[in-house]
């Protein structure tokens, strides 16, 4: 939940590019920096201890979760990482159940909580989408609507953050 505060962040940033550079070819070329800046920085991300395991690759992955728990403070795993079953070459995966989205919408509590979750999120695009259209009719600077509609959104992700660690999921 409080990774959303970085999109407050970001919007924030937007504002501020819009007011420094006023022409769309200033902004487009702020962005392309910051994009270009973030994809540089995308070496420097260690990969997924889950992803190096599921791909057979324990020791990677037990030196990435070593690494990210001497940054965090804490012990490393004491035991080794469970043994993933790797399907060989010569069965072709026979035996095993290929999983795809139709084969997990298949059951009906998936598949409600799955579409129950979609409609959710198309109306909260749909909402977003208006509010930003929105904006621009509510009179004054669409530069201070923007901010207060982005200000609105931050007590929102930390109320959520309080009630899920108070509360539970």
């Amino acid at each position: 939940i409080l990774q959303q505060v970085f999109f407050i962040v970001g919007e924030f940033l937007l504002v501020l590019f819009a007011v420094l550079l006023p022409s769309w070819r200033g902004q487009f070329l702020a962005g392309a920096v910051l994009s270009g800046i973030s994809l540089g920085l995308w070496c420097l991300v260690p990969e997924s201890g889950r992803w190096l395991h599921v791909q057979g690759k324990a020791e990677e992955a037990m030196q990435v979760l070593t690494t990210l728990a001497r940054r965090n403070g804490s012990s490393p795993p004491a035991e080794p990482l469970a043994q993933v079953q790797q399907p060989t070459a010569g069965s072709g995966g026979q035996g095993q159940k290929k999983l795809s989205l139709t084969s997990a919408l298949k059951d009906f509590h998936i598949a409600r909580r799955f579409f129950i979750l979609a409609f959710a999120w198309l109306v909260m695009c749909m909402v977003y989408y208006g509010i930003s259209f929105a904006l621009g009719g509510m009179g004054g600077s669409l530069y201070v609507s923007f901010s207060v509609a982005c200000l609105a959104e931050l007590p929102s992700y930390l109320l959520s953050a309080w009630a899920i660690e108070r509360l539970g999921r």
